[in-house]
């Protein structure tokens, strides 16, 4: 019996005819919308290499999580259309593209194979239970990017003038990348306050004028709701919500799996396991540490099992001979 299955919705299956996994080609949900407004969606990744993995735990680097899926988006990236990215680039991608490429670059450096421990969150029960599933189960929705959106406000939500008639034309952009770098200095705010920092970002107009931080602060709070609500129907995303059922005492339950967060954690956790395959690898070849850090996980590996074989055999030919 499955303990657990995706929550759909509906599906662009473009995707399907264009994407090369092997080749390390994905078609973006949304994708970059150049200086001329042409959206490009084609991306080519490679998978990470030690150097990325051990710049993670550098205890230096003030990272966040934003930035950190930045600097690993814009080295791992190879192009998308025909830019090289660059950090503006991978700063301005939609939102929920950004999500998709750390997907899919967990996908090509450790397999698409996730196992995650859940708690059934029934307080009665409480007890653990381990879920498998393939990466390429998970639901995305694609939405082609555009350099701006309009949405006409309710009567209830339109923006009151001191003069002039009450403003209901909102223009805005999609949240990026840079905007979620900017949340770094917004933890301290409430939800409320950090969405109308957020709409300070990605508005563009509210009737013919500039988003002021004045006429933000006006917006009712169901403008609000409605501006927040057409920004994320018009966003590519992620649908990562699985719905479970304890197989212990059968509770359903939704559990929103964070694909970021789980394969950071995922690269933090082997900081130990790279560090013993460097040392084996330099021990026995002889090879300096950039040529090994700027190996892919999988060719470390399979290197080590070939280094674990030939011991193997030396060893059991010692014991033989004597």
């Amino acid at each position: 019996m499955r303990a657990h299955t995706w929550v759909r919705p509906y599906e662009n299956k473009m995707a399907e005819q264009i994407e090369h996994p092997e080749e390390g080609l994905f078609f973006l949900p949304g994708g970059y919308v150049d200086p001329d407004g042409e959206c490009h969606r084609e991306a080519k990744l490679r998978p990470l290499t030690g150097r990325e993995e051990e710049s993670i735990a550098d205890p230096s680097r003030d990272w966040t999580e934003a930035s950190l899926v930045t600097a690993l988006l814009q080295r791992t990236a190879e192009r998308i259309g025909p830019h090289r990215p660059t950090p503006e680039i991978i700063r301005s991608l939609p939102a929920g593209d950004r999500d998709y490429l750390m997907l899919k670059l967990r996908r090509i450096t450790f397999g698409k194979r996730v196992e995650v421990t859940l708690l059934c969150p029934r307080p009665e029960c409480a007890k653990k239970m381990d879920i498998d599933f393939d990466l390429d189960q998970i639901p995305v929705v694609r939405k082609a990017a555009r350099p701006s959106y309009r949405l006409t406000l309710s009567e209830e939500g339109m923006l009151a003038e001191d003069q002039g008639a009450p403003q209901r034309e909102i223009f805005f952009r999609i949240p990026q990348g840079g905007d979620q770098e900017a949340a770094r200095e917004w933890s301290r705010l409430n939800e409320e306050e950090m969405l109308r920092r957020l709409l300070g970002r990605c508005l563009l107009k509210i009737g013919g004028a500039e988003p002021t931080a004045d006429r933000i602060s006006r917006l009712s709070a169901r403008a609000v709701d409605e501006i927040a609500g057409a920004m994320e129907q018009c966003s590519p995303r992620i649908e990562a919500e699985m719905e479970a059922r304890c197989p212990e005492c059968g509770h359903p339950f939704i559990h929103d799996f964070e694909i970021v967060p789980f394969f950071l954690r995922e690269i933090l956790r082997g900081q130990s396991r790279l560090e013993r395959e460097v040392h084996l690898l330099g021990f026995y070849y002889h090879w300096p540490l950039r040529e090994i850090l700027g190996m892919t996980r999988r060719k470390r590996q399979r290197y080590l099992q070939l280094l674990t074989e030939e011991l193997d055999r030396s060893r059991h030919s010692g014991v033989e001979a004597v």
